[in-house]
């Protein structure tokens, strides 16, 4: 009977060590294309060129803050683009983002947009918004393993999604320097290991809208203690208690997806998942309310039982 009682603590204790969560998922933010601003008309793919992009993304917990530089120069005549940026789950406080622009070091105003507003904005150019309206290729990984997978139904849904548009005055064969900045959430998963895999989504493939697009160079931020994926490789280094994955690009353009988790897991819990997988995923409800809360009722009833009969007819033995 002890026996049993041991084997009902140490099954509630196992259970304990993986909490419940709630799920979603986020996508990040791209930048977008160019066009006059009286009526987003002149095709940027002519004139605008990025000579470089640097895209720093400092991943804390579940925030990620975004940092994103990029030298453009515009080989036509002088003249004000329009830029369209947007977003995933950008924190806010009513209708204040936590978003900037700067133009060589100074902010400039921006507009916000919805998904329905842009698109009547730009209705003359679907197929090509298209692009950064979809979000569909977002991969998700499992940072413990570093392979793909696909979250079950549930486990995530599309975040807040907003357009940031902006207008930039670029002279003919100068270098402009843009700096955009902001932060979001990254969405999470919590039905694989119970412990939420966190992931993030940035619409990093925008070359068809530019003359051309060079010299991408990314990196990402996080503490050392963290497990991280992302699609592309690259190298890491340590600096303090943070790692940096760099990554540099040149022809091999797709959107940036990466997924990370705010600790490892023990040796003790990877042991259990791979022992006990039912313990993991949509199963564990059930498993928990039609196998252990009636095992471990039992069990405690049991024990009363027997601890009472010990009580009153052992002493009549």
């Amino acid at each position: 009977m002890r026996k049993i009682l041991i084997n009902a603590v140490l099954l509630i204790v196992v259970l304990l060590l993986f909490p419940l969560n709630s799920a979603s998922a986020n996508m990040g933010a791209p930048f977008g294309f160019g066009s006059s601003s009286a009526n987003l008309i002149v095709d940027p793919k002519n004139v605008l060129s990025v000579k470089e992009e640097y895209l720093r993304f400092e991943v804390s917990h579940g925030d990620v803050y975004a940092n994103i530089t990029y030298k453009i120069v515009n080989s036509g005549e002088d003249g004000t683009f329009t830029f369209v940026f947007p977003a995933l789950n950008v924190y806010h406080a009513g209708e204040e983002f936590d978003f900037k622009v700067k133009v060589f070091d100074k902010e400039i105003k921006y507009e916000v947009k919805t998904e329905e507003e842009l698109r009547n904005l730009l209705k003359d150019n679907s197929e090509s918004i298209e692009k950064l309206l979809s979000f569909k290729d977002e991969i998700f990984f499992d940072p413990l393993t570093g392979k793909e997978y696909t979250p079950q139904i549930g486990t995530h849904r599309e975040g807040e999604k907003v357009f940031f548009i902006f207008s930039i005055f670029l002279k003919k064969d100068t270098l402009t320097e843009v700096n955009v900045s902001f932060k979001s959430f990254a969405g999470f998963d919590a039905r694989r290991y119970q412990i939420n895999i966190l992931h993030y989504y940035y619409i990093l493939d925008v070359k068809d809208f530019y003359k051309t697009f060079e010299n991408v160079k990314i990196e990402i931020v996080y503490p050392k203690t963290y497990p991280l994926k992302s699609n592309f490789e690259g190298t890491v280094s340590r600096v303090g208690d943070k790692n940096i994955l760099t990554i540099e690009l040149n022809n091999n353009f797709k959107n940036l997806s990466f997924s990370y988790m705010e600790k490892r897991l023990s040796k003790i819990q990877v042991l259990t998942y791979r022992a006990f997988p039912f313990l993991f995923g949509e199963s564990f409800f059930f498993f928990l309310i039609l196998l252990v809360l009636p095992l471990t009722v039992a069990s405690i009833f049991v024990a009363i039982v027997v601890k009472w009969s010990n009580k009153h007819f052992g002493r009549r033995n």
